[in-house]
């Protein structure tokens, strides 16, 4: 729970305590002038503070509060357009758009513009190579997030919530940050593909974030490595 959502609490909660404040069996019941009673007791300024605080109280609670991050991972060209469209239909402070530098991070900017999106709001995060990389490293570009979202197809939003609950268990994100997974249409392709990375990815992160994280990073230095010795060879 937020700090908005935990202030509307306490608010409703002290609106009932000053509203009942001074209740008791005297009140004129019979002739119905129970409203009067209540106002004439000596407790008038707490009923007032308790209709006060209920107002508040409601108010934070039906007040529409947008997202303080949306993260918007890059995909192919058609994915990306559905996920930029899609994320521009919700109310961010920040987007983030994350993925390696390419021709799709472009489109999701155009999306976002063509939906007038202030581009001050537009964060590029072009370092990550794959679900894990882009929670990772979207969180490096945040300042104290209260509520996150994140936005592409069902089965790989499935993979997103993994990562967030062990990332949050290992204490990497607040445990009360609020998620929003927003969904897209999914393909054929992408439900298959989707169900075998989630296996995949819950098998990587059985020993935790981090040695997920360098397992892949020492991965890629073996390539690396790899392909200058043939290069030489050559």
């Amino acid at each position: 729970m937020n700090l908005k959502r935990k202030l509307g609490v306490l608010l409703l909660v002290l609106s009932v305590v000053f509203l009942f404040s001074g209740i008791n069996s005297e009140m004129n019941v019979i002739t119905g002038n129970v409203l009067g009673d209540y106002f004439q007791t000596q407790y008038i300024l707490g009923h007032i503070l308790g209709l006060v605080f209920l107002v508040l109280g409601l108010g934070l609670f039906i007040e529409r509060k947008g997202l303080d991050y949306l993260i918007i991972p890059t995909g192919d060209d058609l994915d990306q357009m559905k996920r930029a469209k899609r994320a521009a239909q919700e109310k961010a402070n920040h987007y983030i758009i994350s993925g390696l530098e390419s021709q799709e991070n472009v489109l999701a900017w155009e999306e976002l513009r063509k939906a007038n999106i202030d581009p001050m709001k537009v964060i590029s995060e072009n370092k990550s190579t794959d679900t894990l990389e882009n929670v990772m490293n979207s969180i490096k570009k945040m300042e104290n997030p209260e509520s996150i979202g994140i936005v592409s197809y069902p089965e790989h939003l499935k993979r997103y919530e993994m990562i967030i609950e062990k990332a949050k268990e290992e204490g990497k994100i607040q445990k009360d940050v609020e998620m929003k997974y927003i969904p897209v249409r999914q393909s054929l392709r992408e439900t298959v593909y989707g169900i075998l990375a989630n296996v995949k990815e819950k098998v990587r992160l059985r020993k935790g974030i981090d040695s997920a994280l360098e397992h892949k990073r020492k991965r890629l230095g073996d390539t690396l490595k790899k392909n200058l010795e043939n290069k030489k060879e050559d």
